[in-house]
């Protein structure tokens, strides 16, 4: 299918603030398009057009059908949008709605090979090094290597004390983070030489972009997914013995106790 190729790229797409870095960028009209969206849209498109018969919806997507026309019914009926003039609301209701379900919808019935998989995992790969080497350059201010510039302008976005990345908010540069964490943690397992190194130094820095963000749930997301790995092996045993103390070794990273001992500390001062 053609649309699997645009994936890593729509991926990609999703990091940035398109109207902070130049307007020529989205387009405006009511519904702002960014090039991150137009990509969406191509990629449903070429999905339905690939499909040849329609798959069987589960009890899940039943749910998120409901919800979605529920919502909208109420959009409309309570006119939120009424003056036309931003439809912030609409705009709201396809990133709650619309986009994640349809993500899901078309991550769920797609079909994907092995080698797509490893596609998708090396993009996943680049976008966690473009994330933590802007992160270490943004933290210690090191200007000149940050890109793009909005990152560094205090007046947009928000938790400007912590490390925000091109997300301009630390909750999304974490969440982001911790998923890449998890990719690039299962492929250190099948990396031998100096491949696995490097993947390791990520890994480490990964974690000190994490601590960076001061952000309570990121924290906890990342010392749930380090143990999560850590349980896993205790139940499965892999093919090759040797990978077991690289995962057990991530999940007892001093990043997740030293998280954990930051939360207690946060909520104490609630």
């Amino acid at each position: 299918m053609a649309f699997k190729s645009l994936i890593p790229l729509w991926l990609f797409s999703q990091l940035f603030w398109y109207q902070y870095m130049t307007p020529d960028l989205s387009i405006n009209c009511g519904l702002r398009l960014s090039p991150d969206r137009l990509l969406f849209l191509i990629i449903v498109v070429m999905f339905l057009k690939s499909v040849r018969k329609s798959a069987r919806l589960d009890l899940i997507e039943w749910c998120m059908i409901l919800f979605t026309l529920i919502s909208t019914t109420s959009l409309f009926v309570r006119g939120a949008d009424a003056d036309g003039s931003t439809l912030r609301w609409l705009t709201t209701l396809f990133q709650l709605t619309y986009f994640p379900f349809s993500t899901y919808y078309v991550a769920k019935h797609g079909h994907y090979t092995v080698a797509e998989v490893k596609t998708l995992l090396k993009w996943l790969l680049a976008i966690q090094t473009y994330l933590v080497v802007s992160g270490i350059f943004e933290h210690y201010r090191i200007d000149a290597l940050v890109w793009p510039k909005y990152i560094l302008d205090e007046s947009i976005g928000d938790q400007w004390e912590r490390l925000r990345g091109p997300f301009i908010n630390s909750s999304f540069l974490g969440a982001a983070l911790v998923l890449t964490f998890a990719a690039t943690s299962v492929m250190a397992l099948y990396v031998r030489g100096i491949g696995r190194l490097l993947l390791h130094c990520l890994l480490l820095l990964t974690g000190i972009c994490v601590y960076f963000t001061y952000t309570r749930t990121v924290w906890l997301g990342i010392f749930v997914e380090q143990h999560s790995f850590r349980a896993k092996t205790k139940h499965r045993r892999l093919q090759n013995r040797k990978h077991q103390p690289c995962v057990q070794g991530l999940s007892g990273s001093p990043y997740s106790w030293i998280g954990l001992w930051q939360v207690r500390q946060r909520i104490r001062n609630v």
